[in-house]
Order: structure tokens, then C-alpha cells, then sequence
């Protein structure tokens, strides 16, 4: 059953918001940066928070985007500048690309490595370990430490029905 909730009906609380994760005094362990591009920055400094290739003039998105411009579906992460007041999006692996931005809120920069794993949910105490584009995979490709928490749970919770119900069956055969 779902823990949290951005419905107010539901009475559960909201989901965590990049504030919650690396806003209000967070301390970055690991502030190493694959940043954007002079070119990339150029276009992300022309975008709001929480805003991508969208909040720009047409003639910049199609000069920005170049082939891109047309394609049709996706493409929310082009130019994407996060906000502190939502959800972090899902961590990539490469968050300084055109197409896979993770662009702080306030700050014209890639998100740090620190900052992609404490969204990840990962103690500040965990090591990386490699050059800063292996650090960045390590952390994209990861699942996130409260969804293996629950994933465990879950598995955990049906093996112990299993067994439950193996004994269960074993009883009526035993009996027969």
C-alpha cells in the first residue's frame, strides 16, 4: 500500500521534494561535477526552475535542439532545470547531456555526485568509487536504497506466505 501521497484525500504524507533531499542545509560529500558545456549553459540559463527546452523562445528550441526539435514524444529532460518544490526526477547516468539534464534549481550547474546519491537515498557516509562519469553511473544505475527496501520487504513477505502455505499444504496431505 502506497506510503505517501501528494492528494490531500489520501491523509498520507507528500512526497519527499529535492528540497527535502539536498535542499536546507544539505552538505554535498562529494561535490565532484560533470557540468554542462559553455553551449549547454547558454540555453539552461534561459530556463526557470522546474522548467526545460519548453520555457524557450521556438526559434532557440530549434536552434538548441537541432534534429530533436521535431521528434515527437518524451524529450522533457532537454534543458530540464529542476526545482526544489517537486520530486526529484529519476537519476541518470549522465546528467550533464543535453537530453538527460539534471540542472540544479538555483545554481547553473549539473547536479554533483553528492547530490545525485543523496537523492538516490544513499548515507552520506557511502563511498564512490572511480572518475566522475563512473561515479555518475554507479549512482544512475543504482535503485534507489528506499525502493530495495520495500522491493526487499515485499519478497521477504512472500516467501514467509509461501512457506506459510507449503506447511499448510504439507498438514492436509500428511493427514490424508
Amino acid at each position: 500500500s502506497p506510503e505517501r501521497s501528494n492528494r490531500p484525500n489520501d491523509g498520507l504524507p507528500p512526497f519527499r521534494t529535492l528540497r527535502d533531499a539536498i535542499g536546507n542545509g544539505f552538505v554535498d560529500t562529494d561535490p565532484t561535477c560533470m557540468n554542462f558545456s559553455d553551449r549547454k549553459l547558454k540555453y539552461l540559463a534561459m530556463v526557470p526552475p522546474g522548467g526545460n527546452w519548453r520555457a524557450l523562445p521556438v526559434e532557440t528550441q530549434k536552434e538548441s535542439m537541432g534534429k530533436a526539435w521535431y521528434l515527437k514524444g518524451g524529450r522533457s529532460a532537454y534543458w530540464r532545470k529542476l526545482s526544489f518544490e517537486f520530486p526529484s526526477p529519476t537519476v541518470v547516468t549522465m546528467p550533464n547531456h543535453a537530453g538527460t539534464s539534471m540542472c540544479h534549481p538555483t545554481e547553473l550547474r549539473a547536479l554533483t555526485v553528492g547530490e545525485c546519491a543523496a537523492i538516490q537515498g544513499f548515507p552520506p557516509t557511502w563511498v564512490f568509487a572511480g572518475r566522475t562519469s563512473e561515479k555518475y553511473r554507479q549512482i544512475g544505475n543504482a535503485v534507489p536504497v528506499r525502493l530495495a527496501e520495500v522491493a526487499g520487504a515485499a519478497v521477504v513477505n512472500l516467501l514467509r506466505h509461501i512457506k506459510h502455505v507449503g506447511r499448510s499444504v504439507g498438514s492436509l496431505i500428511a493427514s490424508e
